[in-house]
């Protein structure tokens, strides 16, 4: 019998042969479109984004926060004649940034008592 040495597997090299395998499925638009999104420097730079900026607490915060906090702003103008300025919703989304934030924060803080 054999003595067969099982090499670990190579992340990069399985995950770049799936894609090639994936690809050579799609219609050329489709295979266009995958190239550009998996280009290492898109994808890095994605990866990067996810782990800090768009963190799914921080943009459902922020589109909560200022779909609500819009929509009380612009029916309380429309009703009472007040005109707005313009940045309501950037203040409702940097609001709605810190809620997320802090919500996530205060999630994790009761998972580890609990741990």
């Amino acid at each position: 019998m054999e003595n067969k040495t099982v090499q670990p597997l190579d992340k990069e090299a399985t995950y770049n042969e799936t894609l090639a395998s994936l690809q050579n499925r799609m219609t050329p638009g489709e295979k266009k479109f995958s190239r550009f999104i998996h280009n290492p420097t898109i994808e890095k730079t994605s990866n990067l984004l996810e782990s800090t900026i768009m963190r799914p607490s921080v943009v459902m915060g922020t589109t909560w926060t200022a779909l609500i906090v819009g929509i009380i702003f612009y029916a309380t103008a429309r009703i009472y004649g007040f005109k707005l300025s313009g940045s309501e919703m950037l203040l409702a989304l940097a609001g709605g940034a810190i809620l997320g934030l802090t919500l996530e924060g205060i999630w994790l803080f009761i998972r580890r008592k609990k741990d």
